[in-house]
């Protein structure tokens, strides 16, 4: 580096080889696409013009990434264009991915992850690709970014809090594929999307259905803190109104989970009715297996039926899934009105489940 700022075009050039791989990498996921090539030239450009103002000791590597960062905001004003979504996938699989045949279920863990970092907001996301995907250390990162340290690191933890849901329930839909599915072409692409609605998180498995549980009860899914109450107690425990469908008669037995964040209703037919703050996000994560959602009508407003079997997990406060809830069911409706989301569960069939929900 002496030797480069000294005007050494040789060893300028020597940094050039050594760097340009990972500010093409930095470029394109920071969204230049296409376009990195050129953003990387011209920040080669500038850090050769800049050389002279480089700080004696400073490191190099985050000094010519926030160039280059830099860079790539400069292409995008005056239009916004975001990152296409593949784009970002592609160039982070390229970037993480190992090619044995025997990975392949932990490359489809890589990619679910990949995806849950592309739908992060960008300033979150940027520190996230600076920490992992181009391996920088947080002091690293704030110089990149030009961030303030204490800044990088509240983005960072809110960020790592939404991916942990993301990765748990992946490993949950590794665990159910098995290993020795792990080379088969359909393992690859097993995750076809994750969808979100009504504070439900959905990730469809496009393999064949596991076979039925063998058992419905509603008792198999235990949320943090659940505890039984009365219905009147229920409606004075939480901030939203609690609903009892008439088509589903009076409840057997009613609960009150997470420090109030969910209302459950059960049923004597093995029937379970959670309700639950609409403006909570991704409270229960499921993993359907065959047809994926379908968009359905519950009183004037929309919902998603999900035809089963079907694998459920519930995410608590802290982002941490409880891994204690997984179970199987049938069939879900799920469906929001005047700001609360609810959840059926245990009714196979579609026209039942709409039905029992109409008030």
């Amino acid at each position: 580096m002496a030797r480069a700022k000294a005007g050494d075009q040789d060893a300028f050039a020597l940094l050039v080889a050594r760097y340009t791989p990972l500010a093409r990498r930095t470029a394109r996921l920071a969204g230049a696409g296409d376009e990195a090539d050129d953003v990387v030239q011209e920040a080669f450009t500038k850090a050769l013009r800049g050389l002279g103002g480089f700080r004696e000791g400073a490191g190099f590597r985050p000094w010519l990434l926030r160039i280059v960062v830099n860079e790539t905001r400069n292409l995008h004003r005056g239009a916004v264009r975001r990152v296409r979504r593949e784009d970002f996938v592609q160039n982070g699989v390229a970037l993480l991915e190992r090619s044995s045949e025997d990975e392949a279920l932990t490359a489809i863990t890589r990619e679910g992850l990949l995806e849950a970092v592309k739908d992060l907001p960008e300033r979150d996301r940027a520190v996230i690709v600076c920490r992992y995907f181009l391996d920088l250390s947080e002091a690293e990162t704030a110089e990149v970014l030009g961030l303030p340290r204490g800044t990088v690191k509240s983005r960072h933890s809110r960020a790592i809090a939404r991916l942990r849901r993301a990765a748990t329930v992946l490993a949950l839909v590794v665990a159910a594929l098995g290993a020795a599915a792990a080379v088969s072409p359909q393992v690859r692409a097993a995750i076809e999307r994750v969808l979100r609605f009504a504070g439900v998180e959905v990730r469809h498995g496009s393999l064949p259905a596991p076979a039925p549980p063998a058992s419905q009860s509603p008792d198999d899914l235990t949320l943090p803190g659940e505890h039984v109450t009365s219905l009147a107690a229920a409606r004075q425990a939480v901030r939203f109104p609690v609903t009892v469908p008439p088509h589903l008669g009076s409840p057997a037995r009613v609960t009150v989970s997470d420090s109030g964040r969910v209302v459950s209703l059960i049923f004597g037919a093995g029937q379970r009715l959670d309700e639950f703050d609409g403006g909570l996000s991704d409270v229960f994560s499921k993993i359907a297996y065959g047809n994926g959602p379908v968009d359905v009508t519950v009183d004037g407003t929309h919902g998603w039926w999900i035809a089963g079997p079907q694998d459920v997990v519930y995410v608590d406060r802290a982002g941490r899934l409880v891994t204690a809830t997984a179970h199987r069911t049938v069939g879900t409706l799920i469906w929001q009105s005047g700001g609360v989301s609810y959840r059926l569960e245990g009714v196979a069939d579609r026209a039942r489940a709409v039905e029992a929900a109409s008030g």
